[in-house]
């Protein structure tokens, strides 16, 4: 420790610690360094130097509708993003809507209209970057991917699809 102290004290004049440094360049000790965060300066000199990151709003986006998917997969057994002025999606809500789930808050069900949110397109990038396509509608079952709407129809139609539902006791 006398070694480190040492030099310290070489370059700073100074061998007490905490000696603060940012992009090589000497802040101070402690008390420097509490009244740069006050002061707001220690912020801007860990941006300066690539420090300190920031979530810009792209990424503070993302994160909000992270929490909101999980959110809705974690606490319905059948899940549904959908826009609710497609036709396509209309023909699959109305085939699962046919299953006649419990409704409610204690239902297995839910079909989330994402037109009507500011961030639709973020949201649908965001499907699109987890599940591989950002067309609607896109239901989940059990908090896993099933199907696009062709898929969902085509196993409504034979009966897989219920067949499914009532193997994850959501119907």
């Amino acid at each position: 420790m006398d070694e480190i102290q040492d030099y310290l004290k070489e370059l700073t004049g100074d061998r007490t610690v905490p000696q603060v440094f940012i992009g090589g360049k000497f802040l101070g000790g402690g008390d420097d360094s509490e009244k740069a965060k006050k002061d707001g300066s220690l912020e801007k000199k860990l941006e300066e130097v690539g420090a300190l990151w920031k979530p810009n709003k792209m990424e503070r986006e993302q994160t909000a509708i992270k929490k909101y998917v999980d959110h809705w997969l974690g606490y319905k057994r059948v899940c549904t993003f959908l826009n609710a002025k497609c036709p396509h999606c209309r023909q699959v809500k109305a085939a699962v809507d046919g299953l006649n789930f419990a409704r409610g808050r204690d239902g297995n069900i839910i079909f989330i209209e994402i037109e009507y949110r500011d961030d639709n397109e973020d949201f649908r990038e965001y499907l699109r970057e987890l599940y591989g396509q950002r067309t609607l509608p896109q239901l989940f079952l059990d908090g896993t991917f099933y199907g696009d709407g062709d898929k969902v129809l085509s196993a409504v139609a034979d009966g897989t699809f219920e067949k499914k539902v009532r193997e994850v006791d959501a119907l």
